[in-house]
């Protein structure tokens, strides 16, 4: 399967992945309130309640779903991932009380996984000098869906209630399935792969590499999930319009995205250039300051100036992550690492809704969230700019045939044994 073709079609996946997520997920507290008869002064802990429960169970099962990928294939685990959630919609669509969202949302968190099996098979057949753009690409294609899906959903919840919304949704995750089941190929696997891979998780997790980009990942979903799920009160709070909550946020959603669908495919080039561990940092600093100066934001108009700067320099984070990772891997093994990957963004994810709620109902406003979800990122960041490992810095630098520094230089020393042998 060439690899333009592959990443073309996953590019759709992704695409529709997130348009379909963002459709739903910033508008349940929204749901929580206004259709499930919530009392407000609960609103902000159901809310953590509801968004964390399926990044736990995520959390706890990423590993099972990337091991068994590696063994039995992408392509069936992403289909599971894919019509486990689409039933997950319906059942939103039906719930009558906060403790059926809880559970429908506890079912949800069995059926995560699409994204990192997406950019597992796309990895799969890039070749290595294309990773930087392919991975940069995928993940601009996925921030691309979820500049509509906010957009889309905040109409539609306004228009005609959050449950049209979980409908749509689940109709949009149904034809992915169909698309993905008669158009995406897998690389043949060596028949050799079950036995020699024993002990992957144990090795992964004892690779500084690894280990540097779960700790980046995790700490990042903290910081974007603190805020997420309050969004819409935060907007109704600087606009001053609580009718329009749901638009409005949805407007908010789709200019990050739109920012980072812009900036991905950027940061991923310059991180093929300059080295994706650079690309990560920067980052990671930029998009921590901009996150605690959204905070300040007095008006509409400037909190979407100011989340448009704040998407442009947050989009670097992740795919570099990805890219350094896939550096750090054989293609056998990635989808175990890709669920490392995953599992320690549930972690941060699982933790971030809650520690916002807290922090919104401890402060008495939404924006102190801003502030310490972007200072506790700018202070990680900085400690991980000087105390990563160096073979962290070496394995993110590549020349043009895609080679890392660390193996151009393996490459090397292998070349005198040749000459050797010869003579």
């Amino acid at each position: 399967m060439n690899w333009k073709i592959a990443l073309a079609i996953m590019s759709a996946a992704v695409f529709m992945m997130g348009g379909s997520y963002t459709m739903v997920i910033p508008f349940l507290p929204l749901f929580i309130a206004r259709d499930l008869g919530a009392a407000p002064e609960n609103v902000n802990l159901l809310t953590g309640v509801a968004f964390s429960i399926s990044f736990v169970i995520t959390f706890i099962a990423a590993p099972i779903w990337g091991r068994l990928a590696d063994l039995y294939g992408r392509k069936p685990m992403f289909l599971r991932s894919c019509f486990t959630i689409t039933i997950c919609y319906f059942l939103f669509f039906i719930v009558r009380n906060p403790t059926e969202l809880i559970l429908a949302r506890a079912l949800q968190g069995f059926g995560a996984g699409m994204l990192p099996i997406a950019f597992s098979i796309t990895s799969a057949w890039a070749p290595k000098e294309k990773i930087g753009i392919a991975m940069g690409t995928l993940q601009g294609v996925h921030i691309s869906g979820t500049v509509f899906g906010p957009l889309f959903g905040g109409l539609l919840a306004d228009s005609f209630g959050v449950r049209s919304a979980f409908l749509i949704a689940g109709f949009i995750l149904l034809f992915l399935g169909v698309l993905v089941t008669l158009t995406v190929r897998e690389p043949k696997k060596r028949e050799d792969t079950k036995n020699s891979e024993k002990g992957t998780y144990r090795r992964l997790l004892h690779d500084s590499v690894i280990l540097t980009v779960l700790s980046v990942t995790s700490l990042t979903a903290m910081a974007w999930l603190m805020q997420q799920p309050l969004m819409a009160l935060f907007t109704s709070e600087v606009s001053g319009n609580a009718e329009k909550a749901a638009s409005h946020a949805g407007i908010i959603f789709s200019v990050f995205g739109l920012a980072g669908a812009i900036a991905a495919p950027i940061w991923g080039w310059c991180g093929q250039r300059f080295g994706f561990f650079r690309m990560m940092v920067t980052s990671g600093i930029a998009g921590a300051i901009c996150c605690a100066a959204v905070a300040f934001s007095s008006s509409f108009s400037i909190l979407i100036a100011a989340f448009f700067v704040y998407g442009f320099c947050f989009a670097g984070i992740i795919p570099s992550a990805n890219s350094i990772l896939i550096l750090a891997t054989r293609t056998e093994i990635r989808s175990s690492a890709f669920s490392l990957l995953f599992t320690a963004q549930m972690l941060g994810s699982a933790i971030g809704p809650v520690t916002g709620g807290m922090v919104a109902t401890a402060a008495g406003n939404v924006s102190a969230v801003f502030i310490t979800a972007g200072s506790s990122l700018l202070v990680f960041m900085i400690i991980i700019a000087f105390a990563a490992p160096d073979r962290v810095r070496r394995i993110s630098r590549t020349n043009r045939s895609g080679l890392s520094e660390e193996e151009l230089r393996a490459a090397q020393a292998q070349e005198p044994d040749k000459t050797e042998q010869q003579a």
